[in-house]
């Protein structure tokens, strides 16, 4: 006997004969009857509905046939799947393909008629068959009835794989859904034991969602506010402008509030106003369309702090000039002889006295600014500054500590105009060429350069001192700082130049930085808008100029 040739695509097939579900299963009556309407119609005494396996042809259907499964390689069936068209073999013993067949001996079958059962997308699953133990022949009509009942055949089975893949997707979709509540149940509980207020929009700033943290900042419960404008926790004016930043940001994709943390303000149930930070955020991707989330804290007790320990700060700093001038006056006669000649060692005492108190006043200086910058009661009095006569007036400052250490200054870069507080950013620049002075070498030159840019002006100091570690970079600018280092403590200062300069910068709309390498040097810049702080702050938020 020769052996029946794959058909195409017989993983494909093998696939969707599983998906059927049908293989070792007991007898069912809608199959038994349409094999038995198969053997009347063909005359026959035998029929089965057989299906391929890999290996097998099982056979799901069985009218007089006594064998509920074969070898493939021994059976017609798997002849069958070659071709879409009933396969009709009048005799098997004289059938070349069939001749010697292990099959015959057992069940001495002469005729054999198949009709494929294909599925929709034209996959032969098996086969409707009729048998006699004698040589036999079918008319045209049997053959078309054989076909007809072949279709009905694959029909139900079709229904059954559906069925199945429906179940399938059924339990499936349960298991997600199931999967999904779970998380959003564990989603909600985290939100609700969360400490920051936490608040999702969507593109119309609708909000869809309002934790209890936040219930408790606003005063507002979440059905209150659900499906409302976002606006109605906000005062003015940004109640007003909230729906112009969100429209111009889904146009553009620029906020100024988008992925960024910022002190904003807030309004309560109660029509009060507090500070609040806030750090929005854009979820991607979103079934939903647009939806931003709003990490929200209430920060009034730690303003409050801020207020106190200002006001504190700025009352004792006030009440420590009287006396510390009364005291530098005092030494200052001293030194003068007002009290009679000093001995030789109570003129280098009562020098290292006023070279203290001088700093103790330098320190109160610093301490005021830096409380009425963070207060926002420092003014700026804008003008036209020329930046290169801004850096050579810097220089001239500094020249006779230069001279006395031995470091050269030099001025690179073109004129630039610029709208800035004239004293404050000299100021910025005398601290950052002191500093620079301070810490280079004998002979090391420090450079100031102006760079002039569209709408920007950046001024470098550059250096070959020792220069900053990685490490010690995010402190750089903070208050009461002094990096430790074998001479960095020797050289003094109050700790708080760097922190003045940066809130100086920052109040004329610009930024400062430092490129620091040890043993290379160190870079300090900083950059303002050419047309002052008030543009700056107009572009930061989006606003027409």
């Amino acid at each position: 006997m020769r052996v029946a040739p794959q058909p195409p695509h017989e993983e494909s097939r093998l696939a969707a004969l599983r998906d059927t579900g049908l293989l070792d299963t007991e007898p069912e009556p809608e199959f038994d009857e349409l094999v038995r309407l198969a053997t009347l119609v063909c005359r026959t005494p035998f029929g089965h509905i057989g299906l391929v396996d890999r290996e097998r042809v099982f056979f799901k259907a069985r009218v007089g046939f006594p064998l509920a499964e074969l070898p493939r390689d021994e059976a017609c069936s798997a002849w069958v799947l070659l071709g879409t068209e009933p396969l009709v073999i009048p005799d098997l013993g004289l059938d070349e393909r069939f001749q010697a067949t292990p099959g015959l001996s057992r069940l001495p079958v002469r005729f054999y008629a198949g009709a494929p059962l294909l599925t929709q997308q034209g996959l032969a699953l098996g086969a409707l068959s009729v048998l006699d133990v004698a040589p036999s022949a079918l008319d045209p009509a049997q053959v078309e009835g054989l076909a007809i009942l072949a279709r009905q055949v694959s029909a139900r089975i079709e229904l059954r794989r559906a069925a199945r893949q429906q179940e399938k997707a059924h339990a499936q979709l349960s298991q997600t859904l199931f999967e999904l509540a779970n998380r959003e149940a564990r989603l909600a509980a985290v939100l609700d034991t969360a400490v920051e207020g936490i608040v999702t929009i969507d593109g119309k700033g609708t909000i869809q969602s309002f934790n209890r943290a936040a219930e408790r900042i606003f005063g507002w419960a979440g059905a209150e506010v659900l499906g409302r404008n976002v606006s109605l926790l906000m005062p003015e004016p940004d109640h007003s402008r909230h729906d112009t930043y969100l429209r111009r940001y889904l146009e553009t994709g620029r906020a100024h509030v988008i992925g960024h943390g910022r002190e904003v303000r807030g309004l309560r149930k109660d029509g009060s106003v507090f500070p609040l930070y806030l750090a929005v955020s854009e979820v991607r991707p979103c079934s939903r369309g647009r939806l931003f989330t709003g990490i929200l804290r209430d920060i009034s007790d730690l303003k409050e702090a801020d207020r106190l320990k200002r006001e504190f700060v700025s009352v004792v700093s006030h009440e420590l000039r009287t006396p510390i001038a009364s005291i530098r006056g005092a030494l200052g006669l001293l030194e003068g002889g007002a009290a009679g000649p000093l001995s030789e060692q109570g003129a280098e005492l009562s020098r290292i006295a006023l070279s203290n108190a001088d700093r103790v006043t330098r320190l109160v200086g610093d301490i005021l600014d830096l409380g009425k910058l963070e207060a926002g009661r420092l003014e700026l009095f804008l003008q036209p500054v020329s930046a290169r006569d801004l850096a050579a007036e810097a220089l001239q400052g500094i020249r006779p500590l230069a001279d006395e250490a031995g470091v050269p200054l030099s001025l690179q870069g073109e004129d630039a105009q610029l709208m800035g507080d004239r004293d404050r950013l000299l100021q910025v620049l005398t601290n950052l060429v002191a500093n620079a002075v301070k810490f280079s070498p004998l002979g090391s030159p420090v450079v100031l350069a102006i760079h002039e840019g569209p709408t920007r002006v950046r001024f470098e100091v550059v250096d070959r001192g020792p220069g900053i570690s990685q490490q010690d970079l995010p402190r750089l600018f903070q208050r009461f700082q002094q990096l430790d280092g074998s001479d960095r403590r020797l050289k003094g200062g109050t700790g708080l130049g760097l922190a003045i300069s940066k809130a100086l910068v920052e109040q004329h709309g610009g930024t400062i930085g430092v490129q620091s390498e040890p043993g290379v040097g160190s870079t300090f810049w900083f950059e303002v808008p050419r047309g002052g702080p008030s543009t700056a702050m107009e572009r930061e938020n989006g606003l027409p100029r």
